[in-house]
């Protein structure tokens, strides 16, 4: 339905010349930016588009990393500013619009508010974004895929359930998680360990987890949320595991600012995990998987 509505959109002969894709990180908003180039370089279906955009190149397309500063900005304005000798389209794709600062938004209004001919703007955020460009764009929003999309799409995906609740119906992220997949599997298996009593931390383990402390924080807080709601019958229990899980991101917190021993700092959360049930032990049956 979505490619439908863009293939249309396209043969409008006066189509808006900035696009405003939202949708959470991963779910393919620079592939749709690559399968428009595609579109309007080589006349290829949208379909057909995407499917071929990983491996080509486009002239006249231009590409604004992420948190690009406001001298790179000013350079993509005077390539985008440029005239065509052969008179086709040119593309600028700005990834993640929702990490400029305020002085590169304001240069980037001024840039969109009175494109060159030919010219397409295309923005991706999975944040909200300031109000005066959201009105000078015409949004798009990607929505994440049920995990059946997901499956039909992407048919080397594992079905496991919990690895689709992580992947969140976003493919690239599917894809990233797919390449950590013993690490969520491990990290989730200490975490229910802990309820019987502080697990030893591999190094090998350790070494990966220090380096994706962000993934880490999820897949807890998905642990937490699987805790209470094998807790849910006894609202104490639900009330001190939130208590835990604001304790634990306290102190991860904290190990960012203060830039703590990562080895210390998992010990301490998984210790902090062993303790809470020790003191409980009634609550164990309940809290099985």
């Amino acid at each position: 339905m979505l490619l439908e509505t863009l293939e249309r959109l396209l043969e409008r002969p006066h189509m808006p010349q900035a696009w405003l894709i939202l949708g959470p990180r991963g779910v393919g908003k620079r592939t749709l930016c690559e399968g428009i180039a595609a579109r309007l370089s080589q006349g290829l279906a949208l379909t057909a588009s995407l499917e071929s955009s990983s491996n080509a190149m486009y002239a006249r397309s231009f590409v604004l990393p992420r948190k690009a500063s406001l001298q790179a900005l000013h350079a993509f304005k005077q390539q985008m500013m440029r005239t065509s000798l052969s008179g086709g389209w040119k593309i600028g794709t700005l990834l993640d619009v929702h990490e400029l600062g305020p002085h590169c938004i304001h240069a980037l209004l001024k840039l969109i508010e009175n494109p060159p001919v030919n010219t397409l703007f295309l923005l991706t955020s999975s944040a909200p974004v300031m109000a005066t460009l959201r009105s000078r764009c015409f949004p798009i929003t990607m929505a994440p895929l049920t995990s059946t999309q997901l499956n039909h799409i992407c048919p080397d995906l594992p079905e496991d359930p919990l690895f689709l609740s992580w992947c969140g119906g976003c493919i690239g992220r599917a894809y990233g998680l797919l390449e950590s997949r013993s690490f969520l599997q491990q990290t989730w298996d200490l975490l229910m360990q802990a309820r019987f009593g502080p697990p030893v931390l591999p190094k090998a383990w350790l070494e990966v987890a220090s380096r994706s402390l962000d993934l880490f924080e999820e897949i807890l807080v998905l642990w937490f949320c699987h805790q209470s709601k094998q807790a849910i019958s006894v609202y104490p229990r639900v009330l001190r595991l939130e208590y835990l899980q604001k304790d634990l991101f306290s102190l991860l917190r904290q190990s960012q600012v203060y830039h703590l021993d990562f080895d210390f700092l998992f010990a301490n959360l998984y210790h902090s995990i062993a303790s809470f049930f020790s003191e409980d032990k009634s609550c164990m049956p309940a809290l099985s998987m």
